[in-house]
């Protein structure tokens, strides 16, 4: 998957803030060249795992970083900025639609609104439960580098679904270009899946 994701930088497609250092999470983040740019003028990078806990140390009246592999005294200005947590959770809560109830999940990551939008087009157009959770299968959400190749093998393997279902031949006519090069990317994808 390493290599992968550095051919994906090669290409532009995702961009890592510290070229010295290989991301084990992958959440999708997006970011802009410039974004990166200015990231990488930081030059204090501390690197000792997650933050546990940011506090006032009482015994030595100073502020405290704890982190999962030690912790670091801090100046009392210092600005923290939150950056641990992912804006989208995996729900795994089994099949989009259930009896009368369907629950919103990602199709195509990590488009969350064309999978919103998508799950109510394939709810207003009608047809069996069996058939709309085809089209609509969970597709499940990144947390690393191997998370990447199953969610977009999933993705890919909605899109033929997609691509397959008849109810709209002239909608899904669009997608002709994307099916012909993604039919070879998901025979590949499992050979790269950890």
């Amino acid at each position: 998957m390493e290599e992968v994701f550095l051919k994906l930088e090669s290409l532009g497609q995702v961009l890592r803030i510290d070229p010295a250092n290989n991301p084990t999470m992958f959440h999708y983040a997006p970011i802009s060249t410039g974004e990166v740019e200015l990231l990488r003028t930081i030059k204090q990078v501390i690197r000792k795992g997650r933050v546990l806990n940011i506090g006032h140390n009482s015994m030595v009246m100073v502020m405290v970083m704890v982190m999962a592999q030690g912790e670091m005294a801090m100046e009392p200005v210092t600005l923290y900025v939150d950056c641990t947590v992912s804006a989208i959770t995996s729900r795994t809560g089994g099949p989009v639609f259930r009896d009368d109830r369907f629950l919103i999940q990602i199709l195509r990551a990590p488009l969350v609104a064309l999978s919103a939008a998508l799950t109510a087009y394939v709810e207003v157009r009608g047809g069996d439960e069996e058939q709309k959770n085809k089209l609509c299968t969970p597709v499940p959400f990144s947390e690393n580098l191997a998370g990447y190749a199953r969610a977009t093998h999933a993705s890919m393997m909605n899109q033929y679904h997609w691509s397959q279902d008849k109810a709209d031949a002239e909608k899904w006519a669009v997608m002709a270009r994307l099916r012909t090069n993604a039919m070879a990317a998901i025979v590949n994808m499992p050979k790269i899946m950890v």
